[in-house]
């Protein structure tokens, strides 16, 4: 790992185990071992580096999604499969799924950083978008139901990682359940 990785990795964990505020930066360098200046060497200041962070794990999460087997000839299996892809996602990775929760409902982000990162997510935007027009999902506007169908992969999240785990076919009655919600 590289010392930008090393503090991100740090500042991930110091994050969601303290909170945005109660992680200064002498706190996140000595985590990740690195000299403070070497923080400011890669990153700006604090913002910058939860932007980076945010950049990164939203990068990490649009990768798990393209890991999802979609064929194109059968919607709704793709459409479960790009869900389940996501839970996996959120489930195997705790920290990432809490800090993108945090972040992305703090005052830190900016509109651009969420437009920028928009990039790592935009194909499933398409996908749905292409559900809407082929009549596969209910007709509405497609901001809308990516947030709703985001909605229910964060909420099954959370369940599992309060119960600490769920079985393969409870995933599947949620990405049914999903799918149900939005089906045309």
């Amino acid at each position: 790992m590289d010392k930008r990785e090393l503090i991100l990795q740090a500042t991930l964990e110091l994050v969601t185990e303290n909170g945005f505020h109660a992680t200064p930066m002498s706190m996140i360098s000595k985590k990740a071992k690195v000299a403070a200046g070497t923080i400011y060497h890669h990153f700006e200041n604090k913002e910058v580096l939860l932007e980076g962070l945010y950049a990164e794990s939203k990068r990490k999460m649009g990768r798990a999604m393209q890991l999802a087997t979609v064929t194109g000839k059968d919607y709704e299996a793709d459409f479960k499969s790009i869900w389940i892809s996501l839970f996996i996602f959120y489930a195997e990775n705790n920290q990432t799924f809490q800090f993108l929760e945090q972040y992305a409902q703090s005052p830190f982000i900016r509109k651009e950083t969420k437009e920028e990162q928009r990039k790592h997510y935009q194909p499933i935007i398409d996908f749905l978008g292409e559900g809407i027009r082929k009549e596969f999902l209910k007709s509405m506007d497609v901001e809308i139901l990516t947030e709703m169908v985001h909605g229910t992969v964060v909420s099954a999240a959370k369940i599992f990682h309060q119960q600490k785990g769920l079985t393969k076919k409870t995933i599947e009655e949620l990405a049914q359940f999903a799918w149900q919600a939005t089906k045309a």
